[in-house]
């Protein structure tokens, strides 16, 4: 599976990870389901989902397992299912910080990959993720940015 910028190599297929319509900077939501529920929407309008519901059961069956929240403001909520059409990543900044299982949290990545044939695609994608949030500068360029192309250039960095 290949990842490059932001498109990853899907069934033989480049596919686009995250697009300006998958990025929220003014989030206004106050606990975890209520924000997990508006970056499913953002997903299903992009058709990144045929069945909201199963894709929710998988996230939340997920989270329950042990807490997505990573520390340093960030949380990275995600799901294998078939409910999924394409893999995608949702974007979300918090206008103020909410408390996701008792850390405070100000930026949220939605992580959506088929079941089926994903290999380790979310793994990929949650590993590079990862891996740069552990940069105060990166947070904050993430944090800081006014606009969604500039959120997609920081990500492209480490997609």
């Amino acid at each position: 599976m290949l990842i490059h910028e932001n498109r990853a190599c899907y069934k033989g297929l480049d596919v686009l990870i995250i697009n300006e319509n998958l990025v929220d900077l003014k989030l206004n939501e106050t606990d975890k389901q209520r924000i997990i529920l508006h970056l499913l929407d953002l997903a299903t309008k992009e058709e990144r989902i045929k069945d909201r519901e199963q894709y929710l059961q998988a996230v939340l069956e997920r989270e329950e397992k042990s807490s997505t929240s990573l520390g340093y403001l960030v949380a990275i909520p995600h799901g294998k299912s078939d409910a999924v059409c394409e893999p995608f990543l949702v974007f979300a900044r918090c206008e103020d910080a909410v408390l996701w299982n008792d850390k405070p949290v100000k930026m949220v990545f939605l992580i959506g990959v088929p079941e089926s044939n994903a290999d380790d695609l979310h793994l990929k994608i949650l590993g590079n993720i990862s891996r740069h949030l552990i940069d105060d500068e990166y947070r904050q360029r993430l944090l800081l940015s006014e606009n969604k192309s500039e959120i997609i250039k920081i990500l492209n960095s480490n997609i």
